[in-house]
């Protein structure tokens, strides 16, 4: 079960609200305290974090071109573009724009 799953399922079993229904501060209290225990039971990363994949051109700019939930799904997508990347012969069109295949320095991962 991933990270937003678990908050989720520990945000579920909270008793449901009686009709004179509490002040939302103690409504929120215990999803509140689980987002805390996963947050701290996961490292500092918070829960919605995600990894993205950019290029980094020869002057440095940088070109967004994905974002995805794990570390190892941007590995992959990453993978495959350093594949298409060495066997280009021509521009790639990436994020809305071509770009020259040697102009590309590398891919980064970044979470976020």
């Amino acid at each position: 079960m991933n990270q937003a799953a678990s908050l989720h399922a520990l945000a579920i079993e909270e008793p449901p609200v009686s009709p004179g229904r509490a002040p939302a501060a103690r409504r929120l209290a215990p999803v509140q305290a689980a987002r805390e225990r996963l947050l701290r039971s996961h490292g500092s990363h918070p829960v919605e974090s995600r990894v993205q994949v950019t290029l980094r051109l020869v002057g440095g700019e940088r070109i967004p071109i994905g974002s995805f939930d794990t570390e190892e799904a941007a590995k992959q997508h990453a993978h495959a573009l350093t594949e298409e990347i060495s066997t280009a012969r021509e521009w790639l069109f990436l994020s809305g724009r071509f770009v020259r295949p040697d102009a590309i320095v590398s891919v980064d991962l970044n979470t976020h």
